[in-house]
């Protein structure tokens, strides 16, 4: 997983209404708490890590 990628995520999360801090690609604790929001909100299980398969979700 790439800095950009995770950037990519991140824009995404703010677009929704997340609280990540800002798009810098890395992944601190307001990320890591948004994503898990997202996974809860999204069916998936709040890992609060991006992993592949929540990468692939939240950037369609």
């Amino acid at each position: 997983m790439q800095r950009r990628d995770i950037a990519a995520a991140q824009r995404e999360l703010i677009g929704l209404g997340y609280d990540v801090g800002g798009a810098d690609g890395l992944i601190g604790n307001k990320t890591r708490r948004s994503i898990g929001a997202w996974q809860t909100q999204n069916g998936q299980p709040a890992t609060c890590y991006p992993d592949n398969k929540t990468l692939r979700a939240l950037l369609q």
